[in-house]
């Protein structure tokens, strides 16, 4: 039986999504109709499932832990999260305006505005000197703090993407690094080697760091894997 297989490349993180194509050959308790047609609260799952994933990646794509940082910023008392999202893009010009006087491009980030209480946003950003970014900030508190590897940003993006909070607004800088996807047909004697812990020659410059069998109504998601580079 043949099966496909996703790739994902972001940054020094390799994915592997291993699915049984299921329109194709179908599975046992899986009718045709619920290939095509998802309830509400089984796609909110679903988008729920992309968009970490999405963010996730985004920040392993652009972003190195250690050197860049995560800020939060605390915005004033009653504003809306439509005013407080404003204040997140002026300071993020005046952040592109210190950068062009430094003759460098505009800043990477990724941000988010949400109100729990009182507003206030969270950014993950390229690196600007500390001094500069208290000294940008006008408008109540900040925090800063370097990226930190553990956990490979997963916790970073979860926390990102929850639904908690209301009003939540995104935004981030224009061309940022896109994860590079390609999706193959692989036969099941490779799906076993992958299960048992074997390499493929393709993977021969990774270290797994997380394996998953799982089966999913919703993707038909049967493996999953995860690979850091070695030597990086």
């Amino acid at each position: 039986m043949s099966y496909i297989m996703k790739v994902i490349e972001a940054g020094n993180l390799l994915e592997l999504e291993i699915y049984k194509p299921l329109r194709k050959v179908g599975i046992k308790g899986i009718t045709k109709k619920a290939n095509y047609k998802q309830t509400t609260e089984q796609q909110q799952k679903l988008n729920q499932i992309n968009s970490k994933k999405h963010c996730y990646r985004l920040i392993n794509a652009n972003f190195r832990a250690g050197e860049d940082l995560y800020i939060t910023l605390d915005h004033k008392e009653n504003l809306t999260v439509a005013q407080a999202f404003l204040e997140l893009k002026n300071y993020i010009r005046r952040l592109n305006y210190y950068r062009k006087k430094e003759h460098r491009p505009n800043i990477k980030y990724i941000g988010r505005t949400e109100q729990a209480g009182r507003c206030h946003s969270h950014v993950i950003i390229e690196y600007i000197p500390k001094e500069v970014l208290k000294k940008l900030w006008k408008q109540g508190g900040i925090k800063i703090k370097t990226l930190y590897q553990a956990g490979n940003f997963h916790e970073l993006a979860n926390y990102l993407t929850k639904e908690e909070c209301t009003g939540k607004r995104w935004t981030q800088s224009l061309y940022l690094k896109q994860p590079k996807i390609t999706r193959m047909y692989i036969r099941s004697n490779v799906v076993e080697k992958l299960r048992t812990g074997r390499k493929i020659i393709s993977l021969k410059r990774y270290q797994e760091i997380y394996k998953e069998l799982t089966f999913n109504q919703i993707t038909g998601t049967v493996l999953y894997f995860q690979y850091t580079k070695l030597n990086c």
